[in-house]
C-alpha cells in the first residue's frame, strides 16, 4: 500500500493559507464595525471582541420621551392607560439601554426582563419612601 508522504512545501503552502484566511476574517470582523448600518440599527464591537447588531440607544430615549407625552396627555382626559405609559413604559423604556450595557451590550429577552424587574424595584422603594412620612404624620 501507497501512503503520500507529507510534502514540506505542502504544509508550509496548507499553513500559510491558513494564516491568510484568518487574517482576512481579522480584517473583515473590523471593517463590520465600522461600517454603517441602517437607521435603526447600529454595529458596536463589546468588550470581549465580538461584533453585535443592535437597536440603537437613542430609539429607547425617543420612544419613552413619547410615553411620558402620551401618558401626561391621556391622564387628564381620565384614561387609566396613561398611568401605564408614565409608571411603566417610560422608565423601562429609559432603564433598558443601561441594562442592555451591563449585559454586554447584545439586545435579548434577559436585559429587557431585567429591565422591568429593576423598574418595578425602583418603583416599589420610592412608593415605600413617600409612605414612611405619611404614617409619621398620622401619629
Amino acid at each position: 500500500m501507497f501512503f503520500p508522504r507529507d510534502d514540506p512545501k505542502t504544509r508550509r503552502q496548507k499553513d500559510f493559507e491558513a494564516q491568510c484566511r484568518q487574517a482576512m476574517l481579522e480584517v473583515m470582523s473590523r471593517n463590520a464595525a465600522n461600517r454603517p448600518t441602517a437607521w435603526p440599527y447600529e454595529t458596536i464591537r463589546t468588550l470581549n471582541g465580538d461584533i453585535v447588531r443592535r437597536l440603537r440607544s437613542s430609539l429607547f430615549c425617543w420612544a419613552a420621551l413619547v410615553a411620558f407625552v402620551t401618558g401626561m396627555t391621556l391622564l387628564p382626559r381620565d384614561v387609566a392607560d396613561g398611568g401605564i405609559f408614565i409608571l411603566t413604559l417610560g422608565p423601562c423604556l429609559l432603564l433598558y439601554p443601561l441594562i442592555r450595557f451591563l449585559f454586554g451590550g447584545k439586545d435579548g429577552v434577559v436585559p429587557a426582563v431585567t429591565a422591568v424587574i429593576v423598574e418595578e424595584v425602583l418603583k416599589h422603594q420610592i412608593l415605600k419612601g413617600l409612605e414612611k412620612p405619611r404614617r409619621r404624620r398620622r401619629r
